[in-house]
Parts: C-alpha cells; sequence; structure tokens
C-alpha cells in the first residue's frame, strides 16, 4: 500500500501551497472548499435509499493561530444524508455546508456490512470516474453502521480518518490484515473469476473510550460480500499472495514454545498444466525470520533446535495457508488469483477454461514447498531460565 499522509495538517499544508499557484484557470481558493477525509455508506430505512457520511475538517482547529490557546472542540465535523447514490447525495450536502465538497483528499471510504452484501461497485463508480479521486484510497467495510466508524477521539491527531489510514499503514506489523485500495478494486472488477478481500473495521466501547480496529478481511466477489476470513486465514491469503511484511508466529519444538519474528518472505507462483489436462498451483515460499523470544529451560538456540524450529516455522506457514486455501474454497472465490495467474501462462487455454473457472478452482492441485530459515536469536544465546540438572 502507498504510504499514507501522515497527518491531516500535512494534507492541509499541501493544499494551501496547490491554490497558491497561479496561472490554472480551474484553481480554487482553499476558503470556498470543504476537504473531505472519509466517507461512509449505510443502508437507509427508507427502500432503496443510502445513508452518507462525510468526514469534513476544520482548518482552524487543526492548528489554532500563533498565541490562541487550543480547545476541546472537534477538528472535523461528520454530515450525513441521504439519496440513492453517491453524486447527487454529495450535491446534496452543499445544502448543508457553505463549501464545496472537495475529495481529492479523501483517505477512507467505508460500507457497512449490509449494503457490501447487496454490492458496493455502483456506490464507487463516482471515485472511479472522478480524475479528482485517490487511486489509493482505502476500501474497509464495517459489520456494524459505516457511520460509528468515523467517530471517535483518535489517540493521535485530530481526525478519524486519517487515524484509520494509519492504522491501515502499520497493519504490517502483524500482517494479519489484507488492504483494499480503489486502483486494486478496479482491477478485479475486470476479471471475472477473481475475488478481493477488504479489511473488516470494528467499533470498541463508548464515549471518550470509543476505538476502532482494523483486522481480517471481507471477501468481496463481483463486488459482493460474500464471507468473512479470520486473522490466520487471512494471513495464508498474503503469504501465497506475496504481501507478508513482517509478524509473529506461535511455535513448538519438543513441548517448548517459541515466537519467530517474520524478516524477510518471498512467494513465487507458478501454474503448471499436466497431459492430462489437470492444473497444478506451485506455490514456493523461502521465509527467514529470528527467535523473538520462548518459553521454558530447554536452549533452542543450538544447531539441533535451530533445524527444528525451521521445520516448525514452515509447518506453521503451511497450516494458515492451508486453512486460507480452505475458506476460499467454500466461499468459491479465488482471492488469490490463481486464474489470472494461468490466464498469463496459458492464454490459449485459458479460453476453454475461465466459463468454468469456478469448478475447475474447488479441484486444483495445489503443491506448497516452503523453506524457513531462522537467521537469529537476539543477544541471549541461552533462555531466561536455567536448564535442569
Amino acid at each position: 500500500m502507498n504510504k499514507q499522509v501522515k497527518s491531516a495538517g500535512i494534507i492541509l499544508l499541501a493544499v494551501t501551497q496547490l491554490f497558491m499557484l497561479t496561472g490554472c484557470w480551474n484553481r480554487r481558493e482553499l476558503n470556498t472548499l470543504a476537504i473531505v477525509m472519509g466517507i461512509g455508506i449505510d443502508k437507509a430505512q427508507a427502500g432503496d435509499e443510502i445513508e452518507l457520511t462525510t468526514q469534513i475538517i476544520k482548518a482552524d482547529k487543526l492548528h489554532p493561530a500563533e498565541g490562541q490557546a487550543g480547545s476541546d472542540e472537534k477538528a472535523y465535523f461528520n454530515l450525513t444524508n441521504t439519496g440513492t447514490d453517491v453524486f447527487s447525495i454529495l450535491r446534496q450536502d452543499t445544502h448543508k455546508v457553505s463549501r464545496k465538497l472537495y475529495i481529492p483528499y479523501t483517505q477512507v471510504v467505508i460500507f457497512g456490512e449490509d449494503l457490501a452484501e447487496e454490492g458496493i461497485q455502483d456506490y464507487l463508480d463516482i471515485f472511479m470516474r472522478d480524475h479528482e479521486a485517490r487511486l489509493n484510497m482505502n476500501i474497509l467495510i464495517a459489520p456494524g453502521k459505516a457511520s460509528d466508524t468515523l467517530d471517535f477521539e483518535p489517540d493521535f491527531g485530530k481526525v478519524p480518518a486519517s487515524s484509520i489510514a494509519q492504522l491501515l499503514e502499520n497493519r504490517s506489523a502483524t500482517s494479519q490484515t489484507a488492504d483494499l485500495e480503489l486502483v486494486d478494486f478496479m482491477k478485479c472488477l475486470t476479471n471475472e473469476t477473481a475475488a478481493t478481500v477488504a479489511p473488516l473495521i470494528t467499533t470498541e466501547g463508548t464515549g471518550k473510550e470509543k476505538r476502532v480496529k482494523v483486522s481480517a478481511g471481507a471477501v468481496l466477489k463481483q463486488g459482493k460480500m460474500i464471507g468473512k476470513l479470520t486473522e490466520t486465514e487471512t494471513r495464508g491469503l498474503l503469504w501465497v499472495t506475496n504481501r507478508i511484511k513482517s509478524g509473529l508466529l506461535n511455535v513448538n519444538v519438543n513441548g517448548i514454545e517459541a515466537t519467530i519474528e517474520n524478516i524477510k518472505s518471498s512467494t513465487k507462483v507458478t501454474p503448471e498444466m499436466k497431459d492430462d489436462g489437470t492444473i497444478q498451483m506451485k506455490i514456493k515460499i523461502k521465509q527467514s525470520g529470528s527467535l523473538g523470544s520462548q518459553k521454558g529451560e530447554e536452549n533452542l538456540a543450538t544447531p539441533e533446535k535451530m533445524q527444528q524450529l525451521n521445520q516448525a516455522t514452515a509447518q506453521v506457514i503451511r497450516e494458515e495457508i492451508q486453512q486460507s486455501i480452505k475458506k476460499a474454497r467454500e466461499l468459491n472465490a479465488d482471492i488469490f488469483k490463481f486464474g489470472e495467474s494461468i490466464h498469463k501462462k496459458y492464454p490459449k487455454e485459458w479460453k476453454a477454461l475461465e466459463s468454468n473457472w469456478d469448478d475447475l478452482f474447488q479441484k486444483l492441485d495445489i503443491d506448497l514447498e516452503i523453506t524457513a530459515q531462522i537467521t537469529g536469536v537476539g543477544r541471549l544465546g541461552k533462555p531466561t531460565s536455567p536448564e535442569k540438572e
């Protein structure tokens, strides 16, 4: 995922500089715009209408003027309106706010689960068409109402939408969340056999204790949500699609529990068509990590135990991938883009396979070759608990 803007203040500075440029026939003055940082889209109670929530920043509250004391007033406000489509609602919002809504700095678009199950494609159409919209804006799914996830007090910063974007940026620490940007969703729509996964965003607590959590993933096929992945299943997906950045793996060697920190990994997926017409997906993964911690008295930093650690780590990775493949087959959703890989290598043969891909996906032969290598043990050569004599 592209690096997110770190704070709404930086965004404001960039926008200010943009509008100071001269010679632009369509330049817009900053004091005529309402900068939208986040959007929530839910089903409305009436008929086929939707409820659109736009999060707009208050520039003067982000950075008070010099000598002016700060206040407890929020640096944003959420504007809610209903209608049949996003474009018309955004236009209607001009009746409630004195400035034109400006979306080039929108960082997140969040859909309520009820609406996502019906399909999100039509509601993203405006962002895919509008040349001002960010192609790297994040798409998320909320099990409850999307609007609820846009109203909380961030631990850092002042704008919830920016805080959510930062949570997604930090997801690499666990590699248990699949991100989905607008450009990736657009690509998936052009591939009738592929599915994709968007991160789930949930709320915890109330009032000043209210927080949001981004994790796991919602499976989208042809623009509709058809199921969810657990965090383990999501990481299995990331192993296969070469999107693992970091994360911890819990392994067991002869009853000794250890935690392996993933340092680096690479994945290569190669389809092979056999003489009998069956297809095998060869998935080759190389992973390196370090021993982060262990419980117990036995020293795992010996050559023999390190080899056992390597094997145990590879087995954990294998099991996570197998869980992910199992769930994908239950949902009949090619979240791994296996069909796309076959299309690239066997374009002629793919023409005959494409129409029957859902059935073929269930029968694919998956060959996993996983190599794990523990390359470090930290500053300790022995465990903190002394070995028994």
